[in-house]
């Protein structure tokens, strides 16, 4: 906003403790948000725990320390300590409520004591399809040149088998497009043989236990 350059560092991916290090102290500065989406990995290792619970700390002024002879970070002249004064954002579809490693519970409880903890999840089957349709109306799908028709035909059929789908998400949604733009007349049929378990035949028996003919 106010025409300065973008400092967000999204990082996707295996991360290992000696790399996180590497990653804080290349956003080490004030103002600099490292955004970690999907690095799992970092949650179950003792080390990156424990640089995290210091680059977290609620202290005034955060040292990072790397105490183990390192050529990578000679190599890079990355000093074996140095103060972090940025932020870090994690994105992870990890539910920590069902960690059962105590030890690892512990360095996470830590570490959620240090933070903002924004729980998302959507566990039943109504949220998720709420949140389809609230992206698919900010513009999920323009790139595909749907009509409103054809997308309402998309979310009808996501909410209509949203029960016997493989999984339901936004990646759901992308694949029925796809399918809908290479097949506009028979993209329902390929939907059920692909995104349901048994091509959907668990759903027609049900349906026909209900429909008695």
């Amino acid at each position: 906003l106010a025409g300065k350059p973008e400092q967000f560092e999204f990082y996707t991916g295996a991360c290992s403790a000696l790399g996180l290090y590497k990653t804080l102290y290349a956003n080490r500065e004030r103002g600099n948000v490292v955004v970690f989406d999907d690095c799992d990995k970092v949650l179950f290792d003792e080390n990156c725990l424990n640089l995290l619970k210091g680059a977290l700390d609620t202290k005034e002024k955060r040292k990072l320390s790397w105490l183990t002879q390192s050529a990578a970070l000679e190599k890079e002249d990355i000093p074996t300590s140095f103060y972090f004064s940025g932020s870090v954002i994690f994105l992870t579809n990890l539910k920590f409520d069902n960690i059962k490693n105590e030890k690892t519970k512990a360095h996470l409880g830590a570490i959620m004591s240090r933070a903002h903890y924004l729980d998302l999840r959507l566990d039943t089957r109504r949220e998720q399809v709420l949140r389809i349709k609230q992206v698919v109306s900010a513009g999920m799908l323009d790139k595909y040149n749907l009509s409103e028709y054809e997308k309402n035909s998309i979310l009808d059929w996501v909410q209509d088998n949203s029960e016997y789908l493989h999984e339901l998400s936004l990646r759901t949604v992308i694949k029925l497009a796809d399918l809908m733009a290479i097949s506009p007349n028979t993209w329902q049929d390929d939907a059920r043989y692909t995104l349901m378990p048994d091509g959907g035949r668990k759903k027609n028996y049900r349906m026909a236990e209900q429909n008695p003919v």
